[in-house]
């Protein structure tokens, strides 16, 4: 196996290699979950809904993976490494030991949380917000549904921010390949579980940003907790069971010492 990889690898350009195995897994998992979903549509208007997702769906990661073309090859020639000699990552497929792996993970992690932070409370900017940022807020606010394709729901200059985020995490730590397409699958199925109205446990909930657009900027929740954004629904407790409860008497109980 390490064989025919190795043979890939000296075979073709090593920015083919990155933004092909890209393309491949990325179109692999909105295709898979585009289907999986329509054909499980627990309702007509949801199957509806979701089928106004997929144009802009495909749209925006056309515009993703063109505009990371462009990037890698204009550094290949500026380079003088000829066609997508260049890539952000390490290409050899015998080289990720495990704590690498999450170390990798973890660190393309933590720059996707900053710039999206970053990039997502610019968005919110009453001065653009409305040509760019207001496209993903309209389809949330307009349709009852949530549809896990609403994360693609963007303007294409905002996805393709949020795709660029995940690629910068990779070059800032110059990180095998495998990690790269491993932390874009991972980002796209996280996001796409978030928009379906649910949380992951330990991670900021991004459903409440759209019920409340000045909070939950980030993916985290790190930085909204650094900049005073965070914000944490509380639980709603009935008052009749708290004063049922502190009426009963205190039971007695047993003790290990």
């Amino acid at each position: 196996m390490i064989e025919k990889l190795s043979h890939v690898v000296s075979t073709y350009p090593p920015g083919l290699i990155e933004l092909g195995g890209t393309m491949l897994s990325q179109i692999s998992l909105v295709i898979f979950m585009g289907a999986y979903l329509y054909n499980t549509a627990p309702s007509k208007q949801y199957k509806e809904v979701l089928a106004v997702t997929f144009p802009v769906t495909f749209r925006n990661f056309a515009c993703a993976f063109s505009t990371n073309f462009v990037l890698l090859q204009t550094v290949s020639w500026y380079k003088g490494l000829g066609f997508l000699g260049w890539t952000v990552s390490e290409y050899r497929f015998d080289n990720l030991p495990l704590h690498r792996f999450i170390r990798e993970f973890i660190g393309s992690t933590l720059v996707f949380e900053v710039l999206f932070y970053v990039g997502h409370r610019a968005l919110h900017h009453p001065r653009i917000y409305k040509y760019i940022h207001d496209v993903h807020h309209s389809f949330e606010t307009k349709y009852s549904e949530h549809v896990p394709f609403g994360t693609f729901y963007t303007h294409a200059v905002e996805f393709v921010y949020a795709y660029l985020s995940v690629v910068a995490g990779a070059a800032v730590q110059h990180s095998h390949i495998g990690s790269l397409w491993f932390t874009g699958i991972v980002s796209n199925t996280a996001t796409m579980y978030l928009h379906t109205g649910r949380d992951i446990p330990g991670i900021m909930g991004h459903e409440l940003h759209h019920s409340r657009p000045k909070h939950n900027y980030g993916a985290l929740g790190i930085l909204d907790y650094l900049f005073g954004t965070l914000y944490i629904e509380k639980p709603i407790v009935d008052k009749s069971i708290i004063d049922d409860v502190t009426a009963e008497k205190p039971r007695q109980s047993a003790s290990f010492w």
